[in-house]
């Protein structure tokens, strides 16, 4: 699944998706921001607990698990701004569906 946030200045794009090295029951997330002069991504992923990692290396593929509060408050935030993103999307959909 690919989200992304079109007007703000800063575009956010968030790629979904999982992590062989995580195994089954991680929900992975590449998170892309673009600005005019600058852009930097990162690869968070979270599990049904609430447990969030960021991944630190991709060969071998290396994960560590997020304690700053701040960070997990971002990470936190990253999510949840994804996931309305999403269900914003699909609303959307399902009115173009319904006025056809």
């Amino acid at each position: 699944m690919e989200t992304r946030e079109k007007q703000s200045p800063t575009a956010i794009e968030y790629r979904s998706g999982t992590s062989q090295g995580l195994g089954p029951g991680w929900y992975v997330m590449h998170v892309i921001r673009r600005s005019k002069d600058h852009a930097d991504s990162a690869v968070i992923a979270r599990d049904a607990s609430g447990t969030i990692m960021r991944k630190t290396d991709s060969f071998p593929e290396t994960w560590e698990i997020i304690s700053d509060e701040e960070t997990l408050r971002v990470c936190r935030e990253r999510f949840d701004h994804r996931d309305r993103l999403a269900a914003e999307e699909a609303a959307g959909a399902g009115r173009k569906v319904e006025e056809e």
